[in-house]
């Protein structure tokens, strides 16, 4: 499978986590209440590094808690995470059987929202996940219909505090699904759109 190139995202993560006290001045104050459990929906649109593709698009649904931590970890929530690609998958010019397979992954992880670069109302964060990952071929494509694997993923974005209860979120997320058909990882990866309401603040 091919490699998806992650130099444009790679900097720009770091830059995020290292930033540090010289966004002080543009920044909530650590007082500020945040949600304690937020639930979401929106939709993904990935590359699924498969071939033809059409780059489906599909569901995704996301739950974020923050438990109670030591204040040097308050930047840090817990999240889980599923996403089912289902749609537009392209079709074969002859038997009609999607080209691009349909995709199923749940899990979990960490999802980190540095306090010293938040500006206004938009909180970038960076994530990391560990998935079980689903994944269903057309039959007449390999001689098997699905497959499944432990899925490790990255990724990052900007929650945008829209009203009061209800936070827009940006997301990208690279893929690594390992030793697939052969001695490669296949490595989808995408952006989801989406909106989480925000039950209670601390």
């Amino acid at each position: 499978m091919q490699s998806k190139p992650l130099l444009w995202f790679i900097p720009a993560l770091l830059l995020i986590l290292i930033a540090g006290p010289a966004s002080a001045q543009a920044v909530y104050s650590a007082s500020e209440d945040h949600p304690r459990l937020s639930v979401g929906a929106g939709l993904s649109m990935f590359s699924q590094d498969w071939g033809p593709n059409p780059h489906p698009i599909g569901v995704a649904y996301t739950v974020d808690y923050h438990p109670p931590l030591p204040r040097f970890l308050e930047d840090l929530n817990i999240e889980g995470q599923g996403r089912n690609l289902i749609w537009h998958r392209g079709a074969a010019p002859v038997t009609g059987a999607p080209i691009v397979p349909r995709t199923f992954t749940l899990g979990g992880g960490l999802i980190y929202h540095p306090h010293w670069v938040r500006f206004h109302k938009f909180e970038p964060y960076a994530k990391g996940l560990l998935s079980y990952g689903n994944i269903h071929f057309a039959q007449d494509i390999v001689p098997y219909n699905h497959d499944t694997r432990t899925v490790s993923s990255i990724g990052g974005g900007v929650d945008y505090r829209l009203i009061h209860r209800v936070t827009l979120r940006a997301d990208y997320e690279y893929q690594w699904w390992p030793d697939f058909l052969g001695p490669n990882a296949l490595n989808p990866n995408g952006f989801t759109i989406s909106a989480l309401y925000n039950f209670g603040h601390r």
